[in-house]
């Protein structure tokens, strides 16, 4: 049986984090189709919101016609990725801090913005006027339409979140699995660009890679038992 190594040893938001996810990505790549180990050994924490990024990469795996199993996994970890229901034999949430993860069809906005609706007026989340309110998801809605349109990807658009008590942070993470804004910019502009730059531009205002009369107007700025 094949087996993979997940490379590094905390899965949050930092370049060396997405850089193994991305790595794991690459090295399912180079795998046949059948059963896979992904060893989780070295891995110490994870943060349950990147639930949503790993998925897309085990989504791209099951379409290869690959099965994974995950293995060496520190109880922590395991026991946060069963809660949000990352793993099909989860866990309950006795805490209510995971917004669970799930996924839409890149035509499902209606039924993402219930979800966003549902799971983001919680605790965690400011006092808003009513306007300001409508605005926030407004934005929420228009990040999930700009991976609808811009990702082109055939793949369920990822979606998990958590709220953190002792940070006083609540973080909400959509995953297309698409092109990526880079590539997006260079089917746009026929030039090339690098990823830090094309999502320097991207966070500009106005920066848009529509084509057509499309509407917008915000910048776009894992089911298996361990």
């Amino acid at each position: 049986m094949a087996r993979v190594q997940f490379s590094t040893g905390r899965i949050e938001p930092t370049g060396r984090a997405f850089a193994a996810i991305s790595k794991l990505h690459v090295d399912l790549l180079e795998e046949s189709p059948g059963e896979i180990e992904v060893d989780f050994g070295l891995v110490s924490w994870a943060d349950a919101h990147l639930a949503s990024a790993l998925r897309v990469v085990v989504d791209h795996s099951f379409a290869r016609g690959q099965s994974l199993r995950f293995i060496n996994i520190a109880r922590d970890v395991s026991t946060i990725l069963r809660k949000n229901g990352f793993f099909t034999n989860q866990l309950p949430d006795t805490y209510d801090t995971t917004i669970p993860w799930t996924h839409f069809a890149v035509d499902d906005g209606v039924e993402f913005a219930a979800f966003a609706r549902k799971h983001l007026s919680r605790r965690g989340m400011p006092k808003m006027s009513a306007s300001l309110r409508r605005k926030f998801f407004e934005g929420i809605d228009e990040v999930f339409a700009n991976s609808s349109l811009h990702s082109r990807t055939n793949f369920p658009i990822s979606v998990c979140g958590q709220y953190y008590p002792n940070k006083k942070k609540l973080a909400f993470v959509i995953s297309d699995g698409g092109q990526g804004i880079r590539q997006s910019y260079v089917n746009w502009s026929n030039q090339d660009i690098s990823a830090p730059d094309a999502i320097n531009w991207a966070m500009q205002p106005q920066s848009t890679s529509r084509i057509g009369d499309i509407p917008g107007g915000v910048n776009k700025h894992a089911i298996l038992t361990p």
